[in-house]
């Protein structure tokens, strides 16, 4: 299991399930005991828990269910490493889960061996006060160090290179943004005290350096984000995964594709309207998600990049939504994929 600041089971409950018998609905049931004062609530621009953290709670207890029932056992001689694959999850509602309890089902659905490797596939659903919030599933795989060294990314180990450096031949203008400058650091994360939420996250939940924007451009000519950071061996999340096995966790890819959103929604003020802007999250929205690879821990230091093509900028009334389809990549290599991922502007008393 993940540790520290990304350890999200904090019990077991219950577990359905025989050993070594991987029956589908097999299940397990977990609680996670939010601390009031928790780093993601701090870090984070406003009261909202940030889509990361909800991913992790809901998939890490399908890696316990998995442990349990002795999955790696299928391949004694092997040293197994645990991978999320796919999945896609749903926001039912908004809960402040600080000081509280929630309580999360993951059920195993299949399982498959294919060539000394192991795929699951589970279903989760998270409960807080007695009523579901946040529902989906996700698929797994068990991989040997050698298989993880050699993954070939979505695109079967071709170097598919991002929108900007290919396909912009739009002349639309590029607003580049240096976020570790002092200037942009005061524009983009400074808080305000009359609109105290209209910014970025900070510290472990700010993952990037760098953010180029094209207004109208992208795919669907919505608009256009690319945006990089240089991911160091010292980096926070490395030292809090699996034991012995430090990668950045895909949620946090994820994280980095929504802030590259919501500086772009800074940048344009789009909130602009709004009396007191805070970011949220899209409520019954499927977000999907696929990973093909994975960021280890640098010797010294190494480069993640990211794009988002806008397919729906819309703004209401009381409620800005941003829609898109994101890549990330390491190095010439595209790893990760997430469609309809979202961001959206509400007032700050809104739930």
């Amino acid at each position: 299991m993940p540790n520290t600041h990304l350890n999200f089971v904090h019990r077991v409950l219950e577990v359905k399930g025989e050993r070594h018998k991987f029956t589908p609905k097999s299940t397990i049931i977990t609680e996670y005991d939010a601390p009031v004062d928790t780093w993601y609530y701090r870090h984070n621009s406003s009261d909202t828990i940030p889509y990361s953290v909800l991913m992790e709670i809901a998939l890490q207890p399908c890696g316990f269910l998995s442990a349990y029932l002795g999955t790696t056992l299928l391949y004694p001689n092997e040293s197994l490493y645990f991978r999320n694959l796919d999945g896609q999850g749903r926001i039912l509602k908004n809960v402040d889960i600080r000081g509280k309890t929630v309580t999360n089902t993951a059920r195993l659905l299949s399982q498959s061996n294919i060539q000394g490797m192991i795929i699951q596939r589970f279903d989760f659903e998270m409960v807080y006060d007695g009523e579901p919030f946040y529902q989906g599933d996700a698929s797994f795989g068990f991989f040997s160090s050698n298989a993880l060294a050699n993954q070939v990314g979505l695109d079967r180990g071709k170097d598919v290179r991002p929108w900007i450096e290919t396909e912009n031949s739009t002349g639309l203008p590029i607003t580049t943004i240096d976020l570790r400058l002092q200037k942009n650091r005061a524009q983009f994360y400074h808080l305000n005290a009359e609109q105290p939420h209209y910014r970025a996250s900070q510290h472990q939940l700010d993952l990037l350096n760098e953010v180029k924007l094209i207004e109208g451009g992208g795919r669907y000519q919505q608009g256009y984000i690319y945006a990089k950071k240089q991911v160091k061996p010292t980096d926070w999340y490395f030292k809090c995964h699996f034991h012995q096995d430090p990668v950045m966790p895909g949620s946090l890819g994820v994280e980095a594709i929504l802030q590259a959103m919501q500086v772009y929604a800074l940048q344009l003020d789009l909130g602009k309207h709004l009396k007191s802007p805070r970011f949220g999250q899209l409520l019954n929205h499927e977000i999907v998600w696929k990973y093909r690879g994975q960021i280890p821990q640098p010797n010294d230091q190494t480069e993640m990049y990211l794009e988002v093509h806008m397919s729906k900028v819309e703004i209401g009334n009381d409620k800005v939504t941003l829609i898109g389809d994101a890549s990330l990549w390491k190095p010439n290599l595209r790893i990760y994929e997430v469609k309809n991922v979202a961001v959206c502007l509400l007032e700050s008393t809104q739930q």
